[in-house]
């Protein structure tokens, strides 16, 4: 019942482009005049000539770096601003979050003696790069400075808002994440009508590589939506984001550049994602399908966003049906792309999604041991302001669960409660799933009335969040789990009512017949109507539409 999201935060694309244009410019006044030493506090260790994890377009900016430290005479603040802001754009492009934070924190010690809108910039950055590696105190605090020190007109307006709400968002506040988006969203179309009407000179926006990507911005907004459980809002808004880059039909040889590339293959992750929450699996693989042809194309072939998408296929296998081996052999694809990058956010969260597989196999062991290595990770991360955390809590408590252990399900599931109560808030899509496994987990210990006070607690959510025109599958495994409780306490009649609608919800949603979860509920419904058939019972017939009252 969880999502796995794939986030690009902050493209700095544009930006450094810019930037290589003033390196250009330096590298001929450094090859006339020999400068003295600069900062002492941007001091970078030479790279191996032999070190292939580091981008080829990087030892040249770190051997410049080297070589102005060592013969600088003069001040050299902002060329090396330029060149720690370069290699930070460089690592974070190849995935390489803790050293791109390292050289954006480097510029950022040098822009902060000029102050003004160079730290309103280079705090943007940082504080996106350490959004990006999962280090959201860190995050929050680079940006709530860049927001207070900001020009509410100026250049990195939109940057900042934008940034700020992809933090807010990340730590579940997700109101609060779409007033920053609708904040930066105007402005940015103020900024574009602007341009177009010359009034301002371009060159003072050369710093603000946001303002001509509205596809970025679309797509972050629709990624909040989507986890608010309104996801056909969400749905539009992927999709005004991919308009931004097909006005003429969806033609993928004609994405150009690398940047575009990796933004639209983010955008069909998150479709697909809300495509298969939704139920339909099928169009959710082939979003999957042209976001890893993107990436395959623009990025290296060991970047962590390649690993997200296979993260992301794996899940559609299961949920498809295709077996737990499947999707286990897409997960294996997956983590030697990750080896790099342990400290990453995402290999945390492939260890928890191969942990639930391996559960859900019967393999408890292997399944315990990587779900603690998931919580080990992201606890030394300091995640537990993120609702990730909930995430494989929940995970591991589904195990301790499987294996009787109900004190400890019970103890993980009641922590989760309390992350997500203290970031999501109640009404969200992870903390139904909380209040259901809490359900679970009372049930197999025979407290049916404590279960039945959960499972209602997770259909009260779930009937608020989720769209009434296609209502979500997470509903039918609300449905069956109250009434798998009737059932017990032999009340037939009632639990085949609300399994008819089990059944009909994930018709209507689009789960295949091949769904597991579909299946389930289909037995089940079967075993309850030979119980009203012994009983001389008659059966109900099935609805062609599903009631009001059901998500109403």
């Amino acid at each position: 019942m969880h999502s796995y999201k794939v986030q690009l935060i902050v493209s700095g694309s544009l930006a450094l482009v810019v930037l290589l244009a003033i390196l250009m410019v330096y590298g001929i006044v450094l090859a006339q005049f020999p400068l003295g030493s600069g900062s002492s506090s941007s001091k970078v260790r030479r790279v191996h000539k032999d070190d292939s994890s580091v981008p080829e377009a990087a030892r040249i900016l770190l051997s410049q770096l080297n070589s102005l430290q060592r013969h600088s005479v003069v001040k050299s603040g902002m060329q090396e601003l330029s060149l720690h802001s370069s290699l930070g754009h460089i690592f974070q492009d190849a995935g390489d979050y803790d050293k791109a934070s390292h050289h954006y924190l480097a510029a950022k010690d040098i822009a902060a003696k000029e102050g003004g809108e160079k730290l309103v910039a280079t705090q943007t950055t940082l504080g996106s790069a350490y959004l990006n590696a999962g280090k959201l105190k860190e995050a929050r605090q680079e940006l709530e400075s860049a927001y207070l020190l900001m020009d509410r007109k100026g250049p990195n307006a939109v940057n900042v808002l934008w940034a700020l709400g992809n933090c807010r968002r990340e730590a579940g506040k997700l109101d609060e994440a779409l007033t920053l988006y609708g904040k930066a969203e105007e402005l940015q179309q103020q900024v574009r009508q602007q341009q177009q009407q010359r009034v301002l000179r371009r060159q003072e926006w050369a710093e603000s590589a946001q303002v001509d990507r509205p596809a970025g911005l679309l797509s972050d907004i629709g990624q909040a939506y989507h986890s608010k459980g309104q996801l056909e809002k969400a749905i539009s808004y992927f999709k005004r984001a991919k308009e931004q880059y097909f006005a003429d039909g969806e033609r993928l040889q004609h994405v150009k550049t690398d940047a575009d590339a990796v933004e639209l293959s983010q955008i069909y992750n998150r479709l697909g994602q809300v495509l298969q929450d939704r139920g339909d699996v099928h169009s959710a693989a082939e979003h999957y399908q042209k976001a890893l042809r993107l990436q395959q194309k623009s990025l290296r072939a060991g970047h962590p966003r390649v690993a997200e998408t296979l993260m992301n296929m794996a899940k559609n296998q299961r949920d498809a049906g295709e077996g737990f081996a499947a999707a286990l052999a897409t997960l294996a694809q997956a983590e030697p792309l990750l080896q790099e990058h342990t400290s990453a956010p995402q290999y945390a969260a492939l260890l928890s999604m191969k942990a639930d597989m391996l559960r859900e196999e019967g393999r408890l062991e292997e399944a315990e041991e990587f779900a603690r290595r998931a919580l080990a990770l992201q606890e030394q991360q300091g995640a537990e302001e993120s609702p990730e955390l909930a995430v494989t809590l929940n995970g591991l408590g589904s195990i301790l669960h499987d294996q009787r252990r109900y004190k400890f399900a019970v103890k993980n599931y009641m922590r989760a409660l309390s992350v997500n109560l203290k970031t999501v808030g109640t009404a969200h899509p992870e903390t139904a799933a909380t209040y259901n496994n809490l359900g679970n987990v009372y049930q197999d210990s025979g407290d049916d009335e404590a279960a039945e006070r959960y499972y209602s607690k997770c259909l009260e959510i779930q009937k608020e969040l989720f769209d009434k025109q296609t209502p979500s599958p997470e509903l039918a495994a609300s449905y069956n789990n109250i009434a798998t409780i009737y059932v017990r306490q032999e009340r037939y009649r009632e639990a085949e009512r609300l399994l008819v609608q089990a059944v009909d919800v994930v018709r209507v949603a689009g789960l295949p017949q091949s769904s597991p979860d579909r299946a389930v509920y289909e037995e089940n419904l079967a075993e309850v109507r030979q119980h009203l058939k012994k009983d001389g019972s008659t059966v109900s017939e099935e609805p062609k539409a599903i009631p009001k009252d059901v998500i109403s």
